[in-house]
């Protein structure tokens, strides 16, 4: 379609002409937008959308007060609404901290194995202003364009409030491939002064943009999407799509990229490197580490740390000059993901890539440790191995039960299809049986019928090349203590003021790690709170309206689930406690052969207390009691998990209550 550089401003907003149509946003016309009209068509046809967002911590969420709050949630719950008979799948590939250049790398990890319909790409403020801003973009849009699946790209520049962005390099590779761009840099100004606030209110720190900053971001993306809906063909055919995307801008080396891992390369050579599970650290000088990599570009992802005991290393590839990356800085976030170009515009062919730790220190630092996370490439790199992803890396049965192990979510970065899929057992205790079962092609079952430490090794195969080794270790127990959640005790707040729901003192008898569950059970009808990040162990939580909320924790030891315990949160505009003073101790816990209430009298002077067993068996109930202090004698029951129930007139209260010998 041939554009007519007609440009003027209306109403805050950049009127862009053309022959067929005049659309009122700067963004999209004159743009090829068939992409997203399969996506809408899609949609219309009740199908399943993969929604993806790739981006830093903007897109991550930071700063936003829940997980509905983030730019992402919004614009999916938009296409829910826009759309009710669809599926919508959301992926949120938001890392903070990173820009398009590691973006362009783990673009295959993080999003395209999906297969999405619509990914929306933010870096903007992430990246430097320059020619390698518009180069990563350029691999990464390019990447996109070329996707089997066809997905629709969507380009959204951002901008801090004090003007600082990397749009103008963007905007190019938008420009030339014609990618609908959404551009809140240029949106932002006339919308807040519109709507009489200033544009340091929407942020939290000048970068970060807080809930109202991440509405007007997902404000001008929906706007966008419903300028586009509206010309949406009607039929429900897909639509053709021109897979012939434009000769480079600045360069096609990043049309492949790889991204190396410490479980997919294995160094030629290691002299003091150890390798740490995630990556590969040393801390001396000299400490040598020696990679054979394919590619055109050869790069490396690192940390950097606040902390003087980070030293650098020194990188070179073949008998290139050498490079200094440091590892040490004087920023107060972190750790970071860094990344670093060690060497482009290589011939084709394998290569050595020396990494050694540097004598020399960063200014300020006194260690020299160094951690190698990620070895990149990109170019002409060859064919890869596939990658093998178990569903777990580690699991806790007990003896004689049975566990599920996947490989589903394998996957080949050139897109080969799978075809094996190799388990088989690396280890087990002497005289043991690992009985392994297949359940599908890429899974199977396993029960062993001894307690002790197992291994099972994970491979898959395409028709070319089989993935390193993946290990899965398997711990096995003769039995199991179940968890104890304790959600807190009941309380009551101010709404609008934020509080914290704790469970810091839920209990596992055998000292395993707990993993948290949060839900809410109960709400006034008019509250619109849910729970941002349901699964910590500490979750802020701000009520919104007066009466009462419940909210129901389970913990997690790896084996079992623990018993649901809850709290009830009785909401005011004051936070007074309409109920009097209900704090209730209980001590001590765990206890041998007697325990002490205090304070149980205040919930309504007739109380009756009973113990059960967690399957719902009665140990013991006592006579109503009406003292201040309680002192309770149990029964010898055997040592485990119980549930103490304190019931009066109007109100019930549960305790995890542990008994030990």
């Amino acid at each position: 379609m041939r554009k007519i550089f007609l440009v003027t401003l209306l109403m805050g907003f950049i009127v862009t002409v053309t022959q067929s149509q005049q659309l009122k946003s700067y963004n999209t016309g004159g743009y090829d937008t068939t992409r997203l009209y399969n996506v809408f068509l899609k949609a219309l046809h009740g199908d399943t959308v993969t929604l993806a967002y790739l981006g830093g911590s903007i897109t991550q969420g930071y700063a936003a007060s829940t997980e509905a709050n983030r730019w992402v949630n919004r614009v999916t719950a938009w296409w829910q609404a826009k759309f009710p008979s669809a599926h919508f799948k959301m992926i949120n590939a938001g890392i903070g901290g990173t820009g398009s250049d590691i973006g362009m790398f783990r673009l295959q990890r993080d999003v395209l194995k999906y297969n999405p319909d619509l990914v929306i790409v933010e870096f903007s403020v992430n990246d430097a202003q320059g020619t390698w801003a518009t180069t990563s973009m350029e691999g990464l849009i390019r990447q996109l364009l070329k996707a089997p699946g066809h997905p629709a790209v969507m380009m959204l520049m951002l901008k801090q409030s004090n003007g600082t962005t990397a749009k103008a390099s963007h905007e190019i590779i938008g420009n030339y491939y014609k990618v609908p761009l959404i551009s809140f840099a240029d949106l932002i100004d006339a919308a807040v002064s519109q709507d009489g606030i200033s544009l340091e209110n929407i942020f939290v720190d000048g970068l970060h943009p807080n809930d109202v900053g991440m509405q007007y971001i997902a404000t001008f993306i929906t706007d966008e999407l419903e300028k586009v809906y509206l010309n949406v063909p009607d039929t429900n055919q897909m639509l053709t799509v021109d897979t012939v995307i434009p000769n480079p801008y600045v360069t096609d080396t990043y049309d492949r990229t790889y991204m190396y891992t410490n479980s997919t390369l294995v160094p030629e050579t290691s002299t003091g490197w150890v390798n740490s599970g995630t990556g590969w650290m040393a801390k001396n000088p000299g400490d040598e580490i020696v990679f054979e990599v394919e590619g055109n570009s050869i790069a490396v992802l690192f940390s950097k740390h606040n902390n003087t005991q980070w030293g650098a290393a020194e990188m070179w590839v073949d008998g290139y000059p050498h490079k200094t990356f440091e590892a040490y800085w004087t920023q107060t976030w972190g750790p970071a993901t860094v990344f670093g170009m060690v060497q482009d515009q290589l011939p084709d062919g394998k290569h050595k890539l020396h990494i050694k730790i540097s004598e020399s220190l960063p200014a300020g630092s006194s260690g020299h440790t160094f951690y190698l996370l990620n070895v990149l490439k990109a170019g002409n790199i060859g064919r890869v191995a596939p990658i093998a992803v178990p569903n777990t890396d580690r699991i806790k049965l007990i003896k004689n039960t049975t566990g599920t192990l996947t490989a589903s979510k394998s996957y080949d970065p050139d897109r080969d299809s799978l075809l094996h899929f190799l388990w088989k057992t690396l280890l087990q205790p002497a005289n043991s049986q690992l009985n392994i079962s297949q359940l599908s092609p890429d899974s199977i079952t396993v029960r062993p019928n001894l307690a002790g430490l197992y291994q099972i090794g994970l491979q898959v195969c395409d028709a070319y090349d089989t993935s390193t080794l993946k290990v899965i270790t398997i711990e096995v127990r003769d039995e199991n203590h179940l968890p104890v959640a304790y959600a807190g005790n009941d309380t009551s707040v101010k709404i609008n003021t934020t509080f914290f729901l704790n469970a810091y003192r839920s209990w596992d008898a055998d000292n395993d790690d707990l993993t948290f569950s949060w839900r809410l059970i109960q709400q006034p009808a008019n509250s619109k709170v849910i729970l941002g990040k349901p699964n910590g162990s500490r979750i802020p939580i701000k009520v919104d309206s007066e009466g009462t909320y419940l909210f129901g924790l389970v913990v997690n030891d790896g084996f079992d689930n623990s018993i649901e315990d809850t709290i009830q949160v009785v909401a005011s505009v004051s936070g007074v406690d309409t109920y009097g003073n209900r704090s209730i101790l209980l001590f001590p816990n765990p206890v041998r052969d007697y325990f002490y209430l205090v304070g149980a009298d205040q919930l309504d002077r007739v109380i009756t207390l009973e113990i059960f067993t967690l399957d719902g068996k009665i140990c013991l109930r006592t006579n109503p009691i009406t003292t201040p202090l309680m002192q309770i004698k149990i029964p010898y029951l055997s040592a485990g998990n119980y549930r103490l129930v304190v019931s009066g007139k109007t109100r019930v209260l549960q305790f995890p209550l542990v008994i030990v010998h």
